[in-house]
């Protein structure tokens, strides 16, 4: 059986990382709630010194690139 990794956000919401794809030089984190599979999110990732930190997609634009790599 696999493991499912899960991150907590700062929401306090615990998340499982379903898809993980980077584009272009970024990687894109699509997570889904683990007590409600209808409430998702999508995160890029950013490396500040050593560490990898999951951002918000502010942008439309940019969340709509990156739902249509994840469903790819």
């Amino acid at each position: 059986m696999d493991t499912i990794e899960t991150i907590t956000l700062d929401d306090g919401i615990t998340y499982a990382i379903v898809d993980e794809k980077i584009y272009d030089g970024t990687k894109y984190v699509y997570l889904v709630d683990r007590n409600n599979e209808l409430n998702f999110c999508i995160r890029k990732t950013e490396i500040e010194n050593g560490k990898e930190y999951l951002i918000n997609l502010d942008d439309r634009k940019e969340f709509e690139l990156a739902l249509n790599i994840l469903a790819s």
